[in-house]
C-alpha cells in the first residue's frame, strides 16, 4: 500500500523504506482487510501522501449499522456539505446527515447532554430542562 502511495504522490525527506517501516508500526495493531480498505480509500480521497491516521480514520472502524440506519465516518451531510461522522436513517436512503444537522445541537451541547446523563445516573432525582421538555427530536427530512 506505502508503494501505491508512493507511485502516486512524490515521497520527501524519507526513503520508501524508512516510510514503510514507519506505517508498519503505526498499523500494526489494524487487521490487514481494515488497512486495505482504509487504504484503498485514501487513494480515492487524498490530494497528499496520508499519514497513518487518515488511513486508520478511513478505514470506518467506527460504522455502526444497527437496524433502520447506518452511522459512519466518512459521510457528507446532505444539508450542510460536513465531511466526517454522519447519519444514514433510514439506512440505504441516501438521507445523510452530521451530528449537528441531526441532533441540531453543537459539539458543546452534546457534551453537556453527557455530562446531564451522568448527573442523572448519580442523581436520581436531577432531571435537566432538556429532558422535562422530552429530549431533543431531530428531523430526518
Amino acid at each position: 500500500m506505502v508503494r501505491d502511495f508512493g507511485t502516486i504522490w512524490t515521497i520527501r525527506g524519507t526513503t520508501l523504506e524508512e516510510k514503510t517501516d514507519v506505517y508498519f508500526d503505526a498499523l500494526k495493531k489494524y487487521k490487514a482487510a481494515d488497512i486495505i480498505r482504509g487504504g484503498q480509500r485514501c487513494l480515492d480521497t487524498c490530494d497528499r501522501f496520508p499519514v497513518p491516521s487518515q488511513i486508520v480514520e478511513a478505514m470506518d472502524l467506527n460504522e455502526f449499522t444497527p437496524e433502520g440506519f447506518r452511522i459512519g465516518y466518512q459521510f457528507r451531510c446532505r444539508r450542510c456539505g460536513h465531511f466526517g461522522l454522519g447519519i444514514e436513517e433510514p439506512k440505504g436512503s441516501g438521507n445523510i446527515l452530521c451530528r449537528k444537522c441531526y441532533t441540531g445541537l453543537t459539539a458543546e451541547q452534546i457534551k453537556g447532554r453527557f455530562e446531564d446523563l451522568a448527573r442523572m445516573m448519580d442523581e436520581p432525582g436531577y432531571r435537566p430542562e432538556w429532558v422535562k421538555q422530552g429530549g431533543v427530536r431531530h428531523e430526518t427530512q
